[in-house]
């Protein structure tokens, strides 16, 4: 199954309509795990099936309901062939459920984890589990370091347990440094940006100046979204050891109920009803500059990710070729090898692309949600 093929992958705009006086989101697990065997496919599939149709159920009776699919696996192979192992098992479930859904592709995150949260129970541990979002319901409330803790490491928690280890995160979290792992401190890591090379073909090279524009754009895009999450931490004066998410949450203290937040797109935009201090004053406003340049960010992305898709058909169709339009280039062993070693790192290069994105926008969106729910 190929990754690239869905749209947006690990994309989950989690939505928050805040201001004040309304009811925050809340999650719940109401569905069985979906175990699966060596690769992906399910153990019991009129189980999956029924769980596929259950998730969908539950996203066609509200608008407001959204998934979070989380893919696990067992302690075999390496760490980063685990988590492509967890990827796609989240994926497929995920292609099942928009399939049958038709819902927007926004309103279905998926996440991986590696071996490192493995039980031993291999067939327990090759799972992908569901979480439904909704928001604007009075019951179930959670706090903002919940919604949070469950999207970062996948463990869900509870009001008790908050309260008795202070809010912190879970003992279980890996800190193997996979994207969105971190303890608060920023949004979801961004990855390098890819790059490509001239191999000297003419054919090939045509080819991948059309990737190299694209590459362009992506990169441009992802110095945004980090520029966003440096003027936020800059805007509050964040300093070592202080969390992102505290340093939101302080101000939010020292605002009250002078703020109010709406949706600016997909970003909140903060409002000022009252009187504040100025300080405080000139960390909203460079907060809510930040959103709209994020928001500038995350526009450019869905475009990144649609072109990137015939790209990539195209780009596994030359890596075929490469030996052969070399060869055909009249070039000499040793050129015809270093042609050919570029044009394989440019295919990879330009098949990352659609994964590179999609972390960027989680990167995006992950900033995006706790400035959202700071309010």
């Amino acid at each position: 199954m190929s990754r690239s093929t869905l749209f947006p992958g690990i994309l989950f705009l989690f939505v928050f309509t805040l201001s004040c006086g309304q009811k925050k989101p809340w999650v719940s697990s109401p569905f069985e795990p979906v175990y699966f065997e060596t690769g992906y496919q399910a153990a019991d599939q009129a189980q999956e099936a029924a769980v596929v149709s259950q998730a969908v159920g539950f996203l066609e009776e509200d608008d407001d309901n959204y998934l979070l699919i989380l893919g696990y696996t067992d302690r075999s192979g390496s760490y980063k062939s685990g988590v492509t192992r967890a990827q796609d098992r989240a994926q497929h479930i995920r292609e099942l459920i928009l399939q049958q859904s038709g819902v927007s592709p926004f309103r279905v995150m998926v996440k991986a984890y590696g071996k490192k949260k493995a039980s031993g129970d291999a067939s327990r541990d090759r799972r992908v589990e569901l979480l439904l979002y909704h928001r604007g319901k009075k019951e179930n409330v959670v706090t903002q370091e919940m919604v949070l803790q469950t999207r970062r490491t996948g463990t869900v928690l509870d009001p008790a347990q908050l309260s008795q280890d202070g809010g912190g995160g879970s003992k279980d979290q890996d800190n193997s440094g996979g994207k969105g792992e971190s303890s608060g401190t920023a949004g979801a890591e961004l990855p390098q940006c890819p790059q490509v090379e001239d191999s000297g073909l003419d054919e090939m090279d045509q080819f991948f100046a059309k990737v190299r524009d694209l590459l362009d754009t992506l990169c441009a895009v992802m110095e945004k979204v980090a520029q966003a999450q440096t003027n936020v931490e800059e805007a509050l004066g964040v300093a070592s050891g202080v969390t992102l998410s505290s340093a939101l949450d302080q101000l939010a203290t020292q605002v009250g109920d002078s703020i109010s937040v709406t949706m600016n797109g997909t970003v909140p935009s903060l409002t000022v009803s009252g009187d504040i201090p100025p300080d405080a004053q000139q960390a909203v406003d460079a907060i809510d500059a930040a959103m709209e340049d994020l928001q500038g960010a995350m526009d450019q992305l869905p475009q990144v990710l649609e072109q990137s898709q015939d790209l990539v058909t195209e780009a596994k169709t030359l890596a075929s070729r490469a030996t052969s339009v070399a060869k055909d280039a009249g070039l000499s062993i040793t050129e015809m090898g270093k042609a050919v070693k570029t044009i394989k790192n440019n295919v990879s290069a330009t098949t990352d692309i659609p994964d590179v994105a999609e972390q960027a926008m989680d990167a995006a969106t992950e900033l995006a949600d706790l400035v959202g729910q700071s309010f």
